[in-house]
């Protein structure tokens, strides 16, 4: 929900862009029966790109436009705004978003939409070019906590001035309700991209799979690998696009919530699929704030698939993404293995 030129800094926001390859799949996609449409438009501060087969796709801008308005937190028009200021307020947007964020941030302490007093803050002082106080960082962190929000029905309630921010799963959560309302219309096939979280619905006219390339972090203008994936949603958390310049120092987005600065991490970007968007927005920016010591939980699981990149440039993904990942680039290193174990396997693009 940044602006540009105006809020640097968001809890979350995924900094790692994502690029499905839509402009390779047009040419492979062509003359197959198919009609494609396209709309293109910049809302919830990115470039948004939607690609339908089977279905005009001008009414899914209007859909993004909507969630944008309730969810904007620098928006005095937007409920959320609202809700923030007043503590309270009524929206089934909101609300939805709010109960589905609570039920994954309870198991991952490392990322919580109560954290809006902390952006906001160091999103001041990113404009002002100067660090938040110490007794203004301990200010904010005493607003953070589940326990001081409460949902019934769509009347959302917040206590102890605590603000939300959806920067962590917003993306994500537009994917979900996007993919929601294309099955409902019967698209065939969909691929959707916010830059850090992309959505793939159905299956190409052609019969192949999606490919999705995974930005080098160390250098946006290159894809570290291509990953093969049926419908799915990916997102990709990193911080190293956005950030402030303060004190010639740079300043990440993505926050640590125990000491209120920007999080150190050893990781340099994640990237998480799974059948929810929503889920692999929040799971990406968790586990990228967790660095290496908490990414073997992650890698072990059956219900994602996860590729993290250090800052060395060892590329650790789970057992199941293996076979689906095309030659890396070089000066990668690719791993079949948890972090505990590192054994450079597989194979390098020379």
């Amino acid at each position: 929900m940044l602006k540009k030129g105006k809020r640097k800094l968001a809890i979350g926001l995924a900094a790692v862009a994502l690029l499905c390859c839509a402009a390779a799949a047009a040419a492979v996609w062509s003359g197959k029966g198919k009609t494609e449409y396209q709309t293109n438009a910049v809302l919830m501060d990115t470039y948004v790109s939607i690609r339908t087969w089977g279905r005009q796709s001008d009414g899914y801008i209007e859909l993004i436009k909507l969630l944008d308005a309730e969810l904007d937190p620098f928006d005095p028009g937007s409920c959320l705004y609202k809700l923030n200021r007043e503590g309270s307020a009524s929206s089934g947007v909101l609300s939805d978003i709010t109960v589905k964020a609570l039920s994954i941030c309870k198991d991952e302490q490392a990322v919580d939409i109560t954290c809006g007093k902390l952006v906001e803050l160091w999103n001041t002082a990113a404009q002002c070019a100067k660090l938040p106080e110490d007794a203004e960082l301990s200010d904010a962190l005493k607003t953070v906590g589940l326990q001081n929000v409460s949902v019934s029905g769509d009347e959302i309630t917040l206590k102890d001035g605590t603000f939300l921010n959806f920067g962590c799963c917003a993306k994500g959560y537009a994917c979900d309700a996007l993919a929601e309302k294309m099955k409902e219309d019967k698209v065939s096939c969909a691929v959707v991209s916010f830059g850090s979280s992309t959505m793939l619905l159905g299956r190409k006219p052609d019969g192949s799979e999606f490919k999705t390339a995974v930005t080098d972090p160390f250098d946006t203008s290159k894809a570290v690998c291509v990953i093969s994936t049926g419908e799915a949603f990916i997102s990709t958390s990193g911080g190293y696009e956005r950030y402030a310049e303060i004190g010639g120092k740079s300043y990440g987005h993505i926050f640590d919530l125990r000491s209120g600065y920007p999080a150190e991490t050893d990781l340099r970007s994640v990237t998480v699929i799974c059948q929810s968007g929503i889920q692999s927005d929040l799971l990406s920016t968790a586990i990228y704030i967790g660095g290496t010591d908490s990414l073997d939980g992650y890698l072990s699981r059956n219900d994602i698939e996860v590729l993290a990149i250090d800052r060395d440039k060892n590329i650790y993904a789970s057992p199941q993404l293996v076979s689906k990942i095309g030659s890396v680039a070089e000066g990668y290193k690719l791993t079949t293995q948890l972090t505990t174990q590192l054994t450079t396997q597989l194979k390098t693009q020379r």
